[in-house]
């Protein structure tokens, strides 16, 4: 009887293998990635400052175009006072999103008119952000800008 339930369970555990390993819990997705992106965007555009600090991690840091970098803290307080960081257009396409468990890098290109303080602005700059998901819940970790240099 022993040799029959071991030969029983030898061929049920080998029908298993034909069928693709259930996806693990917890990893980041393609769609969870443009789906954040979109809301972040979203955040920036509006100056929602509660949604920005829900989705930014804590230790988040932006590397500027010249060198600088900027914490988590310092990209809010460009929203106050409310006229200080103004986006009139804004627009990211050529998103590619490389995955690795629940990390995923993202390259997109970004272009956006506006004001900050005095100054407007007019980016086209290639960005590439880290985002992670981490007990269910998605942030950004850092993003990097620089901008792109046409040559007519």
């Amino acid at each position: 009887m022993n040799k029959l339930l071991a030969v029983t369970l030898a061929l049920l555990g080998s029908c298993n293998t034909r069928h693709p390993k259930p996806i693990e819990a917890g990893l980041l997705t393609e769609t969870e990635v443009k789906d954040f992106i979109t809301n972040y965007d979203k955040a920036w555009e509006n100056r929602d400052t509660a949604t920005m600090k829900e989705i930014m991690a804590d230790k988040y840091i932006y590397f500027t175009s010249t060198g600088d970098t900027r914490t988590r803290d310092n990209i809010i307080s460009w929203f106050t006072p409310a006229d200080k960081y103004n986006v009139e257009t804004a627009y990211r396409n050529e998103v590619r999103i490389t995955l690795n468990g629940n990390t995923a890098v993202v390259s997109s290109h970004w272009i956006g008119k506006g004001v900050f303080g005095t100054e407007k602005f007019n980016d086209d700059q290639r960005c590439g952000l880290v985002i992670q998901k981490i007990n269910g819940k998605i942030k950004i970790i850092s993003e990097h800008c620089v901008q792109i240099e046409r040559k007519d």
